[in-house]
């Protein structure tokens, strides 16, 4: 069932993003969805403090991807806002990091990986309100499926 949050502030987001960075297992991809500035990153470094990171938690947008140790296993935080197409983003393989259902990964920019996500994704959407730090955020779980969050065939 999608759950619907408002944060008035970065430190409610981290506070929403670890709350589901406890239901998330091994294998599970989230999709964060958003304009630019909406707190995709935020979110994002959220469940990563959340799953027991310890570094700092930066946007990989000029490096694609990074990769931080847990105590669980590896947690993957991809950016592809400046990726153009899903054939740009199946030539990057980055279906490696899902494949053997073990790490989570993070996908700030998801739409934008067409129908290659797997289907135990989170759909994460972040909208900016009215007021400057205020931010709605849904979050669907994989059982929820939609459009832009399908198996790859």
């Amino acid at each position: 069932m999608m759950k619907s949050f408002v944060s008035h502030s970065p430190a409610e987001t981290l506070a929403i993003a670890a709350q589901l960075a406890g239901q998330l297992q091994r294998g599970d991809t989230v999709a964060l969805l958003g304009d630019l500035g909406s707190g995709k990153t935020v979110f994002a470094r959220g469940v990563a403090q959340a799953r027991g990171v310890k570094t700092p938690i930066s946007s990989p947008t000029y490096t694609i991807q990074h990769t931080y140790t847990t105590p669980e296993g590896l947690l993957h935080h991809i950016d592809l806002y400046r990726i153009a197409s899903a054939d740009d983003v199946d030539m990057l393989d980055l279906d490696a990091c899902w494949q053997d259902a073990i790490d989570i990964t993070l996908i700030e920019w998801a739409e934008r990986a067409g129908n290659l996500l797997p289907p135990n994704t989170w759909r994460v959407t972040i909208t900016t309100g009215k007021q400057p730090d205020t931010r709605q955020i849904q979050i669907t779980p994989p059982d929820q499926g939609t459009s832009n969050v399908q198996s790859r065939t």
